[in-house]
């Protein structure tokens, strides 16, 4: 697809992703691995390994501007 090729998350509401592997996925234009796209979207990742993703923009993780993004302990 264009955008989030392993997930997009385009809505409201908090997504939590908490160990596993983000790896193989392709976006055309943004977020390879995950694009988190709205301003009241929330993406928390813990322990995940996000690998071998390609796009043009942000190939593991493509985050808007105006969405919140926590990561710890990725890889």
């Amino acid at each position: 697809g264009d955008d989030g090729g392993g997930l997009y998350n385009d809505g409201s509401g908090l997504v939590t992703i908490t160990g596993g592997t983000i790896s193989g996925n392709s976006a055309g234009d943004d977020g390879g691995g995950i694009k988190n796209n709205a301003s009241s979207a929330t993406l928390v990742v813990s322990g995940t390994t996000i690998t071998t993703n390609t796009a043009f923009e942000g190939a593991g993780i493509y985050n808007a501007s105006d969405a919140d993004l926590s990561v710890s302990g990725a890889i």
